[in-house]
């Protein structure tokens, strides 16, 4: 079976409720399996499927799914975008052979996983891949599901990119690569990533006023898709905490830190 694009078929295959790894699982047919021959879903939040309940009006226009929500945050095009950028960066870095082309169907993986880390929080990462024992068996059929593996987890979380252009020299999240197994980040794929950073240090030397660029757009569809859904979008979401790059006293490591 074919990747699906079409994203009618999230309402076609299932039935979405207030749950944040459901909406992407149509997104993620391959040979592997066919999503209409799953087993029954269950949700993480208990035993009952929780209704999708927003506090604010959806268009009539918009079903008030989560599924179709997420589309209009998250649609293919933006998609299309970050699997280039993240294509073309990795290209320019990395050797052949360390170099994995990613899909659309990654960057839904990629992103659900994050979302779920949100909303169950386990000690580390390596906790979300590894099959546990109760009371955490219920959260791994998410994964079971999704069939992201941890290597490909750890290669977006350090490569994926939103945007790219041949003159830039982009941030790097390096999240510790001595934490990865061997098989994965070996002695030259590290080396890579150390002379990378290096010429990112001397970049940031100079401030750059807006320094969220690479995320502009984004962010511009973000505003745009919340004013669509709701007239006064400060009336119902309240953000007011932002990740801000911070180096510290490290050098070699970038460490990202809250910031009000």
């Amino acid at each position: 079976m074919e990747e699906s694009d079409d994203s009618s078929a999230f309402s076609e295959l299932f039935e979405f409720q207030y749950d944040p790894i459901t909406p992407f699982i149509t997104h993620l047919n391959t040979d592997d399996e066919d999503p209409e021959q799953m087993d029954p879903y269950t949700p993480i939040f208990g035993s009952e499927r929780e209704d999708f309940d927003p506090k604010f009006q959806i268009p009539n226009l918009v079903d008030a799914t989560v599924s179709s929500v997420l589309e209009l945050f998250l649609p293919d095009s933006l998609l299309d975008r970050w699997v280039s950028a993240t294509n073309a960066d990795e290209e320019s870095r990395l050797s052949r052979k360390r170099c994995k082309r990613v899909s659309r169907s990654h960057i839904f993986r990629f992103i659900s996983t994050l979302i779920f880390m949100g909303v169950v929080q386990l000690p580390c990462k390596e906790d979300y891949f590894v099959d546990k024992d109760d009371p955490h068996s219920d959260f791994f059929e998410h994964y079971r599901r999704i069939k992201l593996s941890y290597s490909m987890f750890r290669y977006l979380w350090t490569n994926f990119h939103t945007s790219f252009q041949p003159t830039d020299l982009d941030d790097i999240i390096n999240d510790g690569a001595d934490e990865a197994d061997d098989s994965f980040f070996d002695e030259e794929t590290v080396d890579e990533q150390e002379e990378h950073l290096e010429d990112v240090e001397q970049e940031d030397e100079v401030e750059m006023p807006n320094w969220y660029h690479k995320i502009q757009g984004f962010v511009d569809h973000i505003n745009a898709v919340s004013k669509r859904l709701c007239k006064n979008p400060g009336s119902v979401l309240s953000i007011d905490e932002m990740m801000k790059r911070f180096k510290g006293d490290q050098t070699k490591h970038t460490v990202w830190q809250r910031s009000q």
